[in-house]
């Protein structure tokens, strides 16, 4: 049986690393251990597509109309030469992330990241330009040995095993949750319908509890204590499940373990709400903004977001505004976004969901302090940042493009720290509506 992971690791030789991490900017020790986290992450994201016949049909239909034939392969030292060979690369291989990993896409990132020691938006470029050399490999075994979609699930079940061995220690639990039982989705009916009717009832109870929060005008500790009991009592119960739907159990728990997670935030987002409105602490006119499909938000008047989905729900079609993110924070010197980022992406990602045909830019910024070319790298890596985590959040990699320009574009002097402040930003182009 061929070893796929072994065919890989064979492909990516030590010059074809040292180019992929001079075009990243990072040394070959970090690029090299990150790809030996990223080759059977994708392949454990292939195998669990490919686990039944209509995911496998699926996976061969796009191996056959993305041209997957194994071409790819042929001068990988040229995809890390850099300009439109390389963005390109990484675009494509954001639509297969989201066909393979859904939402999970910015957690994978993340994990890469602190197992790599490589900056955030490196390790989502690498994982970006990985996975079409995934497909171009499974795709020319599919060619040379004529595989229809029953061969093609053969082959992936049989690459569980190598896949499994190839997991680096330090990542295994680290990637507990998208291992391959995690990834495959092979849930029996009847798993499915309990975790379906956890995520409801959890909704509910979410819905529910926040209401009587409002309604009391303060926060009561009891109904979350109460919510997370029924939950854990929940969990307790799916636990026994058979040994045949063990899969299923570990999807209960994600689930259970989300929606209390879901819970906890919105009854302390209430509260927190609650005291802020007793202080008086207002730190903006909120705007109410209607979106497709009955979705509202409450936003800061004249945020980015606020003015974004104010002009998609004009009907106007000029796509030549920008918009500049003005609640958007990164680590000083670093592409890691700030905890107080997440408000703004997190509307961000609903408004694109409420508008899905539009495609936009990403365009990152910096001051002139400091050496240009470095200032480009960072103003990029900030960039796919932010690419990564709207992925993360249920947004298609295909409806985003990103770019860096360093200091090229000032909107104000860079001679006052407060300018320079302006400069350092990540704008916002719609390039399809």
């Amino acid at each position: 049986m061929v070893n796929l992971v072994d065919l890989l690791k064979n492909q990516l030789t030590s010059e074809v690393i040292e180019k992929a991490s001079g075009f990243l900017g990072e040394n070959t020790a970090n690029t090299s251990s990150a790809l030996s986290g990223i080759i059977p992450t994708l392949l454990s994201g292939v195998i669990g597509k490919g686990s039944n016949m209509s995911g496998a049909s699926s996976l061969l239909n796009m191996l056959n109309s993305g041209g997957h034939d194994g071409g790819i392969l042929n001068n990988l030292g040229g995809l890390f030469a850099g300009g439109n060979t390389s963005n390109n690369l990484i675009q494509s291989g954001g639509g297969i992330l989201s066909s393979l990993f859904g939402n999970k896409v910015g957690s994978i990132v993340d994990m890469i990241t602190s197992f790599s020691g490589m900056k955030r938006g490196s390790s989502s470029s690498l994982l970006s330009m990985a996975a079409p050399l995934v497909m171009g490999l499974l795709g020319k075994q599919v060619k040379s040995g004529g595989l229809n979609a029953s061969g093609l699930m053969n082959l992936l079940q049989g690459q569980r095993e190598h896949v499994n061995s190839a997991m680096p220690a330090g990542l295994g639990s680290m990637f507990g949750k998208f291992g391959l039982d995690q990834i495959s989705n092979n849930l029996s009916s009847g798993v499915k319908e309990t975790v379906g009717t956890a995520t409801r009832t959890a909704t509910r109870t979410v819905e529910r509890t926040t209401e009587k929060v409002n309604e009391g005008g303060g926060f009561k500790l009891w109904p979350l204590l109460l919510l997370l009991g029924a939950l854990a009592l929940g969990f307790f119960g799916w636990k026994q499940c058979s040994s045949d739907i063990k899969d299923g159990a570990s999807a209960v728990t994600d689930t259970v373990t989300d929606a209390a997670t879901a819970t906890t935030d919105a009854i302390g987002d209430a509260a927190n709400a609650t005291v802020d409105a007793a202080k008086g602490a207002v730190d903006a006119v909120v705007s109410s903004v209607s979106l497709p499909g009955g979705v509202s938000l409450n936003l800061p008047k004249g945020s980015l977001v606020d003015k974004f989905a104010t002009f998609l729900g004009s009907g106007s079609d000029d796509i030549s505004s920008a918009f500049s993110f003005d609640r958007l924070n990164f680590e000083t010197g670093s592409d890691k976004l700030t905890a107080d980022s997440q408000e703004q992406l997190s509307n961000l990602a609903a408004v694109l969901k409420a508008y899905p045909n539009v495609e936009v830019k990403l365009v990152g910024n910096t001051d002139n302090t400091g050496n240009e070319d470095a200032n480009k790298k960072l103003s990029l890596s900030r960039a796919q940042s932010v690419k990564a985590d709207l992925i993360g959040k249920g947004i298609a990699a295909s409806r985003m493009k990103t770019e860096g320009v360093g200091s090229a574009n000032p909107i104000a002097t860079n001679d006052t720290d407060e300018g320079k402040a302006k400069n350092r930003r990540i704008d916002l182009q719609i390039t399809k509506k």
